[in-house]
């Protein structure tokens, strides 16, 4: 498998940073978690229907929305 580009870990970096400013680092429980995911998901269902690859809410970012929303479930599970 090949490794991840640097160009999709500064963008999921900098989606991942900007959800801990808004929200905090871990969700208060995990209902509040699914909840984001599922928004998050189904923003990038949108962008897909949409064909829109690389506007504002365009399928690249909101794919690395996705993957930041479970890096910080995943980290809540871990740390908190």
């Amino acid at each position: 498998m090949k490794g991840i580009s640097d160009r999709t870990k500064a963008l999921v970096g900098y989606e991942y940073n900007r959800a801990v400013r808004k929200h905090g680092p871990i969700f208060e429980n995990l209902r509040r978690a699914h909840v984001a995911l599922l928004s998050e998901a189904g923003e990038l269902h949108e962008a897909i229907m949409k064909n829109d690859i690389d506007g504002r809410h365009g399928v690249r970012n909101e794919a690395a929305q996705v993957i930041a929303v479970a890096l910080k479930i995943l980290e809540g599970l871990n740390n908190g």
